[in-house]
């Protein structure tokens, strides 16, 4: 912006330089330019926000994942948890895996393609926005835990932890416990008791 602002300056500058221009070009860039700038402004004001949201469940999600439990991770919002992870990550919704595309196309977002992939891929657990999926998701996964963060640029305010694997229950479970005393202030997690199956 203000790159393109000094170009067209220059490229006007014979126009406003002319005695007759001298007056009311000051006050024309006066007028339009708090309209042009407007949406920069607001841009401005909301990039702090917006980068500690990122940081608040992006990234919490990421140290999750990759220090605290690494194990095959089901997701929906490749980013960070993808991030320098050697452990198997799973696109649950198709921007990173052709199978998942096809899959969704075929049958929709619904529990029989999400239970396929995530079995197929020997998939642990699934971090994700529950609100995305409207056809459900396998009744067999379990609700462990809840992620909340303020909503900025997230998608959603919480992300959803299930367990997948019955098996890493424990492990999981005292995982959590660990990792909840090391969020931001901002952030929050709630871990649930999981009913029997």
């Amino acid at each position: 912006m203000a790159t393109a602002f000094a170009g067209l300056l220059i490229v006007w500058a014979p126009v406003i330089g002319t005695p007759s221009r001298r007056i009311t070009t000051p006050g024309l860039l006066i007028f339009v330019l708090p309209f042009v700038g407007y949406t920069y402004l607001l841009d401005t004001l909301v990039t702090p926000r917006a980068a500690r949201n990122l940081y608040e469940q992006q990234y919490q999600m990421h140290r999750f994942a990759v220090q605290c439990f690494p194990e095959p991770v089901a997701i929906i919002d490749l980013g960070w948890v993808t991030y320098r992870n050697d452990e198997y990550v799973l696109d649950l919704w198709g921007l990173g895996s052709e199978i998942a595309r096809q899959l969704f196309n075929a049958e929709g977002r619904t529990p029989r393609p999400i239970r396929r992939m995530t079995t197929d891929a020997g998939v642990t657990y699934a971090m994700l926005y529950e609100e995305v999926f409207d056809d459900g998701l396998p009744p067999e996964w379990r609700l462990i835990a809840q992620l909340s963060t303020s909503q900025v640029t997230a998608s959603f305010g919480t992300v959803e932890f299930f367990l997948i694997d019955p098996d890493k229950e424990d492990l999981m479970r005292s995982t959590l416990q660990a990792f909840a005393p090391t969020l931001p202030d901002a952030s929050t997690i709630a871990v649930f008791d999981c009913p029997a199956q």
